[in-house]
């Protein structure tokens, strides 16, 4: 008899909570909506944010929490004696014996019927599962670390810099399609994904899932600024770093010199004392950081960009501006996975002239960005809801564990 209802395992790299970044928001998502379903969750994860009582009462209305100890922060030291190590350095910080022990302790009490890794940095952990279950596993890839790596070097100035990550890419480049194999199904985030991972280990058993989003309602009274753009993401993360730099120096310049009352917001963490601001822009850039509410703050502003040079997997940002309806203009990597049009649901863009063209487009006719996002709107209700995504997940779990089952009959 096919139980309706999963026991499902959740291993984690983080608290998902709060929901402020594209790898919570996919996360939190996921867990809310199956959750929401009736099945019940037992989720694993290390503790890296310092709100830990509030993000662990919210994260208990959803699943029963195992926290485990764990930094995982980057050390100069680690990452030297890791040219020594075969893993990629970014992968070895989440080994952890307690999680071990803990993982032992869990399996001698609890029969899970599937168990579901986030991201490649707990894929480690699939050998310590089979020690002690038969359950089904799968990864959930948010990004193909691979592919971001190469981008990563090929980009890098710095020659010292630039041949460590070569290394590591290297390092990746053979354990990731290694290590997806050994799961019972790899679900990755996009078709472009998982085209690259089959590339390398065509053994892989992979399925397309994207990433879904709420229905963001754009119900506020704001006036839209004339020439305004904004910028969402957090800057600890290298791929906006490095895209927002890029824009600042090679587009916004060129932006401000034909319109001089142009004005770009930034939203999100990991703005420090490394992000300079070129003095004759000082006036035209305004740092927000984080806000009690993005929506209506985005709600005033003309056009949203994204300027990503490096990454993989899908910005969940770009699903969530469609869905909230401002114009967007992103480069060819920012809209890789989404199933988006260039001109009819997002503009694209690869050159600082690109780019210049593209936000003038927009500001010069207010039709354009109707169009776009009328698009964009329609496209996110009929592909990248939660309630759809949540569905796909079930059918792959559920067909595991069917598939599970038939094998241990035949045995």
């Amino acid at each position: 008899m096919t139980k309706s209802k999963l026991n499902i395992l959740f291993i984690s790299p983080i608290i998902p909570i709060p929901a402020n970044d594209g790898g919570k928001l996919s996360l939190f998502g996921l867990l809310k909506g199956l959750a929401s379903n009736g099945h019940k969750i037992d989720f694993f994860c290390y503790l890296q944010n310092k709100d830990y009582d509030k993000s662990i009462d919210t994260l208990s209305k959803y699943c029963k929490p195992f926290i485990i100890l764990h930094s995982t922060e980057n050390k100069i030291s680690k990452a030297i004696i890791n040219f020594f190590n075969p893993l990629p350095y970014n992968l070895t910080k989440y080994l952890s014996s307690d999680l071990k022990k803990e993982l032992k302790k869990y399996f001698e009490e609890n029969t899970p019927d599937v168990i579901h890794v986030a991201t490649l940095s707990m894929a480690w952990v699939v050998d310590e599962i089979k020690k002690y279950s038969n359950a089904p596993i799968v990864l959930r890839q948010e990004n193909f670390e691979s592919m971001i790596f190469k981008r990563r070097f090929e980009r890098e100035r710095s020659f010292v810099l630039k041949h460590y990550l070569k290394y590591q890419y290297k390092k990746y480049i053979k354990y990731e399609p290694e290590i997806c194999g050994k799961f019972n199904k790899c679900i990755m985030i996009s078709n472009v994904d998982t085209k690259r991972l089959l590339e390398l280990n065509n053994r892989i058993r992979t399925v397309s899932i994207p990433v879904g989003v709420d229905e963001i309602a754009n119900n506020y009274d704001s006036n839209v600024e004339p020439y305004s753009l904004v910028h969402i993401g957090s800057l600890n993360w290298y791929p906006n770093k490095d895209g927002i730099e890029w824009f600042i120096n090679y587009v916004f310049t060129l932006v401000v010199a034909k319109y001089p009352e142009a004005k770009l917001y930034l939203y999100g963490g990991g703005i420090n004392n490394d992000f300079k601001i070129s003095g004759k822009l000082k006036n035209n850039i305004v740092i927000k950081g984080f806000v009690e509410n993005i929506w209506q703050e985005l709600a005033s502003k003309s056009i949203g960009i994204i300027p990503l040079r490096i990454g993989g997997g899908i910005r969940v940002k770009i699903l969530e501006m469609m869905s909230f309806g401002i114009p967007l203009v992103t480069t060819e990597i920012g809209k890789e996975g989404i199933d988006a049009e260039p001109n009819k649901h997002l503009l694209v863009a690869n050159t600082p002239k690109e780019f210049t063209d593209s936000i003038e487009k927009i500001w010069l006719d207010e039709s354009v960005g109707k169009y776009l996002t009328q698009n964009s709107k329609k496209k996110i209700n009929e592909k990248y809801t939660w309630s759809a995504v949540i569905k796909k997940f079930e059918t792959t779990y559920f067909e595991q564990l069917k598939s599970n089952q038939k094998n241990s009959r035949l045995n």
